[in-house]
């Protein structure tokens, strides 16, 4: 009897174990469709769009991306009630901040006539008082500008508004920021370009304010279309160059050569020069080109000459300033 159950457990042994390789050789549904299809596995999660000059892989772009040329409904202009109204409907916003982002976007359009709507309405869209830090979110709208980390400053709204008026950015345009900062003027020229590229040097503020960009992408996926990097913008981005449209946010006492190079023709660059220690004209500089094909430079006061600003040096990552002397 032990023996011819020996027989039988071994025989059903034999038979399972087959069975096993029948069903492990066989491809199952997902894997066949597959190959019928001609579609194949990649080795990583990122999506591969093709290769770069250099040859590299080039990530495909990011699926959450939003092309302003698609933007069919901008904040009203005609009246606080209707804006907020608006602002409630379609964007992700903190009501008790609409209505001092209005007053502040009603006296920028009050003391300067000339700001267009597409300004206005980029500073309505953009909510300052996230990148004005937590400590300086009940005056985020006030007329001045307020410290944030490593001596650092965001400006006050009426100078952003004036320099961005003078870049005249178009969706189409690519966009370099000279000084991260708090985060809030590439913030805000995200709602008037699709592809803004910005450069910090203080390495302690530029993860704080990449952590903020971050932690909002949800709420606000144009901010998917700013680039942000940790190094000396003096020398530009030259992966990205050209570009359109350049901004510097610190002040210097001559024009960076680099900056001027990765520069289209065409393109314009808001930049405030003159003494580090003291106040800066912010020149608006047009770069042209001849049918000799030669570069000129046309340099025009954004104020006219009847205001100056003072701006935070711009550093080196030794924590010197960028001088024509030290060059």
């Amino acid at each position: 009897m032990q023996k011819s159950s020996n027989i039988f457990f071994t025989g059903l042994l034999c038979f399972c174990l087959f069975i096993v390789l029948i069903i492990s050789c066989t491809p199952g549904k997902k894997d066949s469709d597959s190959v019928q299809n001609g579609e194949q596995g990649t080795d990583t999660d990122t999506e591969i769009s093709g290769k770069n000059e250099t040859g590299e892989d080039v990530p495909a772009e990011d699926p959450g991306r939003v092309d302003l040329r698609q933007r069919t409904e901008w904040p009203p202009l005609d009246s606080k009630d209707n804006y907020i109204e608006w602002m409630k409907n379609n964007r992700p916003c903190s009501e008790e901040f609409l209505e001092k982002r209005w007053d502040r976007a009603m006296r920028i359009r009050n003391f300067h006539k000339e700001t267009p709507d597409n300004v206005l309405q980029a500073f309505l869209l953009t909510p300052r008082e996230i990148f004005a830090r937590d400590y300086n979110r009940d005056v985020a709208y006030d007329m001045n500008w307020h410290m944030i980390e490593d001596g650092q400053t965001i400006s006050g709204p009426h100078l952003v508004c004036r320099m961005t008026e003078n870049l005249d950015i178009k969706p189409e345009h690519k966009v370099l920021e000279i000084g991260t900062g708090s985060g809030y003027h590439s913030a805000l020229m995200t709602q008037m370009a699709n592809n803004v590229y910005s450069i910090e040097i203080k390495t302690n503020l530029y993860h704080v304010t990449d952590s903020i960009y971050t932690s909002i992408l949800d709420k606000y996926p144009e901010y998917r279309n700013v680039q942000r990097k940790n190094a000396d913008g003096y020398y530009g981005w030259e992966e990205y160059a050209p570009f359109d449209r350049i901004v510097v946010t610190c002040g210097i006492d001559h024009i960076p050569p680099s900056l001027l190079k990765q520069l289209t023709v065409g393109g314009i660059m808001v930049i405030p020069v003159g003494p580090m220690a003291g106040q800066q004209v912010i020149l608006k500089v047009t770069k042209t080109q001849d049918e000799e094909g030669k570069i000129h430079l046309t340099r025009e006061d954004i104020y006219g000459g009847k205001i100056t600003e003072h701006f935070v040096p711009f550093t080196k990552e030794d924590g010197s300033w960028h001088s024509q002397e030290n060059q």
